[in-house]
């Protein structure tokens, strides 16, 4: 468990140390950059479908052990999908130390010039009502379902280069103009002549 949350927050925090930098890789323009909601979803993925597992595993209810198999497969599944992406974007070399979140910022930081700011999250609402679904019975395919629909629909992360800036009407009185009503004839207005 500790190994995995490990994982999923050096992604998402974007924890990197020097010498996981020092020993990155050289090819830093292989890397890709995915959308890091792509990224969010499939690591929170993992990391919920991993604790309905060790929650089954640890559970001394054989309704609940029952179900372990199916809630290992989903875990399986889920990890697969996730290091699939990373190998993909080049963010993850079994021999390379595991930093994707320092390499994606170093590639962020080549193209853009900053890098991203990674929000920490480690879902700890969310876990606890997994756990809670699996104490309760929940099928695998129920718990499946509730995963996916508390995955994130924007982005966790932040990139500090896009700022939207509103303006409040009051700070900036325009000014106005009153129009005539229909039918009507503006009055003139008189000038008086300076002496």
């Amino acid at each position: 468990m500790k190994k995995v949350l490990f994982l999923v927050l050096v992604l998402l925090v974007g924890l990197t140390s020097q010498t996981a930098l020092a020993d990155a890789p050289d090819d830093v323009d292989q890397i890709q950059l995915r959308d890091p909601l792509e990224l969010e979803r499939a690591a929170m993925q993992y990391m919920l479908a991993f604790e309905a597992y060790v929650t089954t595993r640890r559970s001394k209810d054989p309704n609940v052990r029952s179900k372990m198999v199916k809630m290992m497969q989903e875990y399986r599944n889920a990890y697969a999908r996730f290091l699939e992406m990373l190998r993909e974007d080049k963010l993850y070399a079994p021999n390379k130390p595991k930093d994707p979140a320092g390499w994606y910022d170093e590639k962020h930081k080549k193209i853009k010039g900053y890098k991203r700011e990674w929000k920490k999250t480690d879902a700890k609402e969310l876990r606890a009502e997994v756990k809670e679904m699996v104490k309760n019975g929940a099928t695998p395919e129920e718990i499946k379902a509730f995963i996916q629909a508390k995955l994130p629909t924007a982005p966790m992360s932040i990139d500090p280069g896009i700022y939207t800036t509103t303006t409040s009407a009051s700070a900036f009185p325009l000014p106005t103009q009153t129009v005539p009503a229909q039918g009507t004839i503006p009055t003139p207005t008189q000038t008086v002549p300076a002496p």
